[in-house]
This record gives structure tokens, sequence and C-alpha cells, in this order.
């Protein structure tokens, strides 16, 4: 064989191998940078506070690793009774990775219950939802990958992929608000037991409208 022919095929093999590897890197990309997140959930919701921010503060960080760090910091001032603090992390998660289809849903949610009453959160997420067209929370690659590492045990008992979708968002009074709605099953609470076309906490036979496009601008 030609040794110039040897040489070239070599070459597109070796970048071959070399692209395939890069898009492995790209498609295992989650938040397996977070490593603040092992024992995380365990500290109170001040220390959680704080440790997102320093993690955030130490060296700059990728738009979707950034954008879940805020998912997680929001989370905590939601256990902190503050939707108010909570409102504007969750809108520039979304605006930074709109892959987060959870963080458009609780921005919005959390304007509605912001100076109102916590304890409503969850009736105000499923309300807002709706509105929402009922997006699949999860169905992309970086939010399963969130929602899996924050996940605490089985999920919810008897619940939908939404339910446990939600269920694995690190808040401890959502949790707390979505074992109640399984438990009393008022008529709002309906998607949290009953399971959802697309099987991913939403409904992927009717997609949603744009109604995050503010959050974006």
């Amino acid at each position: 064989m030609n040794p110039v022919l040897v040489i070239v095929v070599l070459g597109v093999l070796g970048l071959s191998v070399a692209l395939v590897a890069v898009m492995r890197r790209r498609r295992s990309a989650g938040v397996t940078s977070l490593a603040f997140l092992a024992g995380w959930q365990d500290l109170a919701p001040a220390e959680r506070i704080a440790e997102v921010e320093a993690w955030l503060s130490q060296t700059p960080r990728p738009a979707h690793e950034r954008a879940a760090a805020l998912i997680l910091e929001g989370c905590a001032w939601l256990d902190r009774g503050r939707p108010d603090r909570a409102t504007r992390l969750f809108q520039v998660a979304y605006h930074a990775e709109p892959d987060y289809a959870s963080a458009g849903v609780l921005a919005f949610a959390c304007m509605k219950v912001a100076g109102g009453r916590v304890e409503e959160m969850l009736a105000t997420l499923m309300a807002t939802w709706h509105e929402a067209g009922r997006p699949v929370l999860g169905s992309s690659r970086r939010e399963r990958a969130l929602l899996a590492a924050c996940r605490r045990g089985d999920g919810p008992v008897g619940g939908s992929a939404l339910a446990a979708a939600l269920w694995s968002l690190p808040c401890a009074s959502l949790r707390q608000q979505i074992g109640e709605a399984l438990s009393r099953r008022p008529a709002w609470a309906r998607p949290l037991w009953e399971a959802q076309p697309g099987g991913v906490g939403g409904d992927t036979a009717n997609p949603a409208p744009d109604v995050y496009a503010k959050l974006r601008a």
C-alpha cells in the first residue's frame, strides 16, 4: 500500500477516535463537578446557601453548572420560606440554561407565591405547570443528571413521574407538601399520582408553549 495513503488513513482514524471521545465526554457531562452535593442536603438551609455561593465564587463555571447551582440555592431559599429570594435565582438559571425546565416553572410559581404562604407552594407550582402546557421535567440530559444527583430515596410512594421529578428537587418543604398531597389527594394534585403522557413528568404529546420567553429576554 502507498505509504502516503497509509498515513492519511491512520490520521483519519485517529481524528475519528478523538471526535468520538469528545462526544462521549459531552454526553456524559452533567453536574458531577458539584462536589459539595455530598452531604449538602443534610445542612440547614442557610448553610446550604452559603455552600453554593462559596462554590460559585471559587472559579469561573460553565453556564450549565452555574444554572444547576442556582437551582439548588433557590430550593434552599424556599426551605427558608423566602420565595421572593428564590425567584431571581430560578430566573437566572433558566435564562442561562433553558434545558432546566423546572427552573422556568419554579420561577413563575415563586413570583405568584412571593409574599404569600409558602405552604401553598406546591398548589401554585401545579397551577403554573398546567399554564405552561405541562412541560416534561427531566426531559433533557442535564436536568435528568441534576435530579438524579439530588434524589433522596425511592421517591414518593404511589407518585407519578411528575411527582418523582418534583420530589428529586432538593427542597424539603416541597417534598413534605408532595407527601401530604399524595395522602389527601386534592383535585389540583391529580397529576402527582396519575401517569402522564411522555413518562418523564410531563406531556410530550402536547408540547409546552414558549411561555418562558421573557425569562430569556
